[in-house]
C-alpha cells in the first residue's frame, strides 16, 4: 500500500512538472509567432518610426589621442492604438539600440507586445575584425519574468546561471527608453 501511494505521488509530480513545463513551451512560442509577426510588420513598413542618432557621421571624440570613434543609433517602432476609446495612442512594439565603440558593434533589441510589455529581449556584440557575433543573448519575458533564457544558442535551464542583476538591468533600460519615447511623443502631440 506504501508503495503505491509513493508510485502514485511521483506520478503526481511527474504529471505537474509536465503540465508547467507544456504551459511555458506554449508561451515561449506565442512569443516566438509574436515575435515573427513584429519583425515582418517592420519589414513592411507598417509601422511609424522615430531614431535618435548619435555621432552619425562617426567623429572620434579626440581624433589625436584616441583614435577610436563612436557612434550610438536608437530605432523605436511603434503603432497607434485604434480600439475604441484609446484615442490613437502609440503602442511601442521594438526598440532596437546599436552601440559601436572601441571598434566593437553592440546590438540590442526589445520587442514588445500590445500592451507595451516587454516579451524578447537580445544583444549581441561583434568586433570589426570578425565575421561572426559573439556572446548572444536571448531572453523570452512573460509579466517581467525570464521564461526562456539563451547564451550562444544554447538554453540556459538553471536559473542560477540566469543572473538576476542582468534581468533588472534590462528591464530598468527597457523602462527608461519606454519613458524617453513616450516623453518624445507627447511633446511632438504638443507642437
Amino acid at each position: 500500500m506504501c508503495i503505491m501511494r509513493f508510485l502514485s505521488i511521483i506520478f503526481l509530480c511527474f504529471l505537474f512538472q509536465y503540465h508547467i513545463l507544456s504551459a511555458q513551451n506554449a508561451d515561449y512560442n506565442a512569443i516566438e509567432k509574436e515575435c515573427r509577426y513584429t519583425l515582418n510588420k517592420i519589414e513592411k513598413g507598417d509601422f511609424f518610426l522615430n531614431e535618435y542618432r548619435i555621432n552619425a557621421n562617426r567623429f572620434a571624440l579626440d581624433a589625436t589621442s584616441n583614435p577610436n570613434h563612436f557612434q550610438n543609433f536608437e530605432k523605436y517602432y511603434y503603432t497607434l492604438d485604434k480600439r475604441e476609446g484609446k484615442n490613437n495612442n502609440p503602442i511601442l512594439k521594438i526598440i532596437i539600440v546599436r552601440k559601436e565603440k572601441e571598434k566593437i558593434n553592440y546590438y540590442y533589441e526589445y520587442i514588445f507586445n500590445n500592451e507595451s510589455g516587454l516579451i524578447f529581449y537580445s544583444e549581441q556584440k561583434q568586433s570589426e575584425t570578425s565575421l561572426v557575433a559573439q556572446d548572444k543573448i536571448k531572453i523570452y519575458f512573460q509579466s517581467e519574468t525570464a521564461l526562456k533564457w539563451f547564451k550562444n544558442e544554447v538554453e540556459i535551464k538553471d536559473k542560477t546561471e540566469q543572473p538576476q542583476n542582468k534581468i533588472n538591468k534590462i528591464l530598468k533600460d527597457t523602462k527608461k527608453m519606454k519613458n524617453k519615447f513616450l516623453n518624445d511623443i507627447e511633446k511632438l502631440s504638443k507642437m
